[in-house]
């Protein structure tokens, strides 16, 4: 997850309680309920779709671990 958020691409996660907190907290992508395949594709879609949603996602999964989560970090 940090990976993709440094390299700046959205994230589309699955609603699982540390990946939804960390993905909601930062602003870098969506969650969708899993095992729920309609959603996912949904969820793609919505990013594919608003250039303005992925691109303030993208700009969030940098900004987020630059600050918070990368090895200078104390």
């Amino acid at each position: 997850l940090f990976e993709y958020m440094a390299l700046g691409l959205p994230i589309v996660a699955s609603d699982i309680p540390v990946q939804t907190r960390i993905v909601q907290d930062a602003g870098c992508g969506l969650v969708f309920p899993p095992n729920d395949a309609e959603a996912f594709a949904r969820a793609i879609e919505r990013l594919c779709e608003d250039e303005a949603l992925a691109e303030a996602c993208s700009e969030a999964g940098r900004r987020t671990t630059a600050r918070l989560y990368n090895w200078d970090v104390d």
